[in-house]
């Protein structure tokens, strides 16, 4: 390896410029028989969902895939950072409700734009 800090700052800019947030990152050189190698330390991270390139990934086990609707709620849900009230239902006729009057007295009262709808 002809330059490891190189290489080190090639690894740290991949995170920071293609994940969001940024995944904290440790990397270490080492030196085995002649051999230079990068070691890489990510610890599992606290600010889930990370985004790479814009996009959200799930690892289980060995396979990666794209994360699905219910899986990042999940992952904001576990991360503390979002609430499964939150999640729209794909059934639940929001339009219709929305419109209600008790959910424009509500709003209007309240200089909110949100309204809490019962099911």
């Amino acid at each position: 390896m002809p330059d490891p800090s190189a290489w080190r700052r090639w690894v740290v800019n991949v995170s920071r410029n293609n994940c969001a947030p940024a995944v904290p990152i440790s990397v270490k050189h080492v030196a085995v028989e002649g051999q230079d190698f990068l070691v890489l330390y990510v610890p599992d991270g606290r600010d889930k969902p990370y985004r790479a390139n814009g996009r959200v990934y799930v690892r289980i086990d060995k396979e990666v895939h794209e994360a699905t609707r219910e899986e990042l709620g999940q992952l904001f849900f576990e991360s503390g950072r979002g609430s499964r009230a939150l999640l729209p239902s794909q059934d639940s006729n929001l339009e219709k409700r929305i419109q209600s009057p008790l959910c424009y007295r509500y709003t209007t009262r309240q200089s909110s734009t949100y309204c809490w709808l019962r099911a």
